[in-house]
C-alpha cells in the first residue's frame, strides 16, 4: 500500500536536524572550531527554521484556502442537485451536502428508509469528491477507516454474547481478563463509558509522530495497556467518561470469553450472518486515502494489537446491509442482540445503549455514533419511530466533525423533529 510521511512528522525532523546542527557547532567551537564555521553552521539552524515557519504558515493558509474552495463549490453542486431533484430529498444529496459544510475530500454516503413491511426498504447511495488514490473512483465498494463506530459492532458483540448466555453484562472484567487495575469493571460499564477508565493510554504525541507511522495506539499491546492503567489512579465507575481504553479492554474480554480473536468474533457474528464482505481490519487496493484537514495525504491508522474500539474498515454497501438489519432487525438472526444493544443502559445526560449514542424523545429513538480518525470520519444513525423509521451512514476521507449536524438535517427530511446538542459531541467520535 505505501505510507505516506506526515507533514506533523516532517516538521519535527527538520527541527531537530537544526538543533543537531547548531548544537554540533556550539560544541565544536568549544574545540576551536573557526568563527566563520560557527557562523556558517548558525546562518543554516536559521534558515531551515525560517523555512519551516515559512511552510508551516503557508500549509495552514492554503489549507485553508483549498477547504474555503472546494465548499463553495460543493454548495453550488448541492444546490444544482436538489434543483435538479425538485426539492431536494436528502438521500440524493447527502454526500454533496457533507462537502459543502466540510470542504473534505471525498466522501461516500447511504440513507436507507422503511416503510410497511419488509419490502418497504429502500436505499440510495451517493458519492462526492475523490477517493485520494488513482483509478479509485468514490462508490459504495470503497472502504473507508470508520473510526469509533468499531464500537457499535463491539457492543453489538457484546449484546449477542449476552443474549446467549454467553456472557453478563455485569460480569466484572477480572474474571476474563488479567488487568489488576480494572478488574473490578462490569462489561456493562466498559460499553457504556461509565468504567471510570481514562480516554486513551497509547504513546506521548510527540513520541508518535517521530515513529514511521503517526499512531499514539500502533504496538500497544494488552500488556503495555495494563502496565500504563496500573500507573494511573484506580478508575472510578458510574460517572460517564468516554474511554477508548474501555472498548479496547471490552473487546479482548469478549475475544477472551469466546476463546478467539475480536477480528473472528466480528466476523462469525456481525459480517458472516449478514453478508458484510468488506468490513474488516486490513487494507486493500479499494481503500480510500486519508487525508488531514488541509487536503493533504496521512498514513492510515494502525489498531491491529488492541482493536474493537476504532480500527475497522468498511463501505457503504456493508453499511447499507448493517442498516437493514437495524431497520428490520426480526429478518436476522441478530435481532434480539440488536433490540439489546439499542436498550438504554445508562442514563442521561450520556445516554447509551451497548456501542450506541442514544437520544430518546417519546416514541422516538435516535441511535449513533460518530468516528474520527487522523485521516477519516464516520457517522452511523438510526432513527426508530413507529411510521418511518431510517438510518444512514457517512464515510470521509478526511477528519471533520461536521458529520453529525448534516446527518441529522438528513434524518429531519422526512419531518421527524428530534433535538440534540452537537457541540459537546465532536471530541466523543474519535
Amino acid at each position: 500500500m505505501g505510507r505516506t510521511m506526515s507533514f506533523d512528522r516532517a516538521w519535527i525532523s527538520v527541527v531537530m536536524a537544526a538543533d543537531a546542527i547548531w548544537l554540533a557547532a556550539l560544541a565544536g567551537r568549544q574545540f576551536g572550531l573557526g568563527s566563520f564555521l560557527y557562523s556558517a553552521a548558525k546562518l543554516f539552524n536559521g534558515v531551515l527554521v525560517s523555512a519551516l515557519l515559512c511552510a508551516l504558515a503557508s500549509r495552514l493558509v492554503w489549507g485553508r484556502v483549498r477547504r474555503t474552495a472546494r465548499r463553495r463549490a460543493w454548495r453550488a453542486a448541492a444546490a444544482s442537485e436538489q434543483a435538479r431533484t425538485c426539492g431536494g430529498h436528502a438521500a440524493g444529496t447527502l454526500a454533496s451536502q457533507v462537502m459543502a459544510a466540510t470542504g473534505g475530500v471525498g466522501c461516500a454516503a447511504v440513507f436507507a428508509s422503511a416503510g410497511p413491511g419488509s419490502l418497504g426498504l429502500r436505499s440510495a447511495y451517493s458519492a462526492a469528491g475523490r477517493s485520494g488514490r488513482r483509478g479509485l473512483a468514490l462508490g459504495p465498494d470503497t472502504r473507508f477507516e470508520i473510526g469509533s463506530v468499531t464500537k457499535v459492532f463491539t457492543g453489538l458483540i457484546l449484546a449477542d454474547m449476552a443474549v446467549r448466555k454467553e456472557v453478563d453484562l455485569d460480569t466484572p472484567l477480572g474474571s476474563l481478563l488479567d488487568i489488576p487495575a480494572a478488574g473490578a469493571v462490569t462489561l456493562r460499564s466498559l460499553a457504556t463509558h461509565t468504567s471510570g477508565l481514562p480516554r486513551s493510554c497509547g504513546r506521548p504525541r510527540l513520541a508518535s509522530l517521530l515513529t514511521v507511522n503517526p499512531n499514539p495506539y500502533r504496538d500497544i499491546g494488552l500488556d503495555r495497556l495494563a502496565a500504563a492503567l496500573a500507573r494511573k489512579p484506580s478508575p472510578v465507575a458510574g460517572t460517564f467518561r468516554y474511554s477508548n481504553v474501555g472498548y479496547q479492554l471490552l473487546a479482548a474480554a469478549l475475544a477472551a470469553a469466546a476463546g478467539t480473536t475480536w477480528p473472528c468474533l466480528l466476523q462469525q457474528r456481525i459480517c458472516g450472518p449478514l453478508g458484510m464482505t468488506a468490513t474488516g481490519m486490513n487494507l486493500d487496493q479499494k481503500t480510500a486515502r486519508g487525508h488531514d484537514k488541509a487536503g493533504f495525504p496521512f498514513p492510515y491508522s494502525d489498531y491491529a494489537l488492541l482493536p474493537g474500539a476504532i480500527g475497522l474498515l468498511s463501505t457503504t454497501a456493508d453499511m447499507d446491509r448493517f442498516l437493514q438489519a437495524q431497520l428490520y432487525p426480526w429478518s436476522t438472526p441478530l435481532w434480539p442482540a440488536i433490540r439489546l444493544s439499542r436498550t438504554l443502559q445508562a442514563g442521561p445526560p450520556h445516554a447509551t445503549g451497548l456501542g450506541w449514542r442514544l437520544k430518546i424523545s417519546g416514541a422516538t429513538t435516535l441511535a449513533w455514533h460518530g468516528g474520527l480518525t487522523s485521516g477519516f470520519s464516520a457517522l452511523l444513525a438510526v432513527i426508530d419511530t413507529p411510521q418511518a423509521p431510517r438510518g444512514l451512514a457517512i464515510l470521509t476521507n478526511s477528519p471533520y466533525d461536521a458529520l453529525l449536524e448534516v446527518g441529522l438535517k438528513a434524518l429531519r427530511s422526512s419531518r421527524v423533529r428530534l433535538r440534540i446538542s452537537t457541540a459537546s459531541t465532536r471530541k466523543e467520535a474519535s
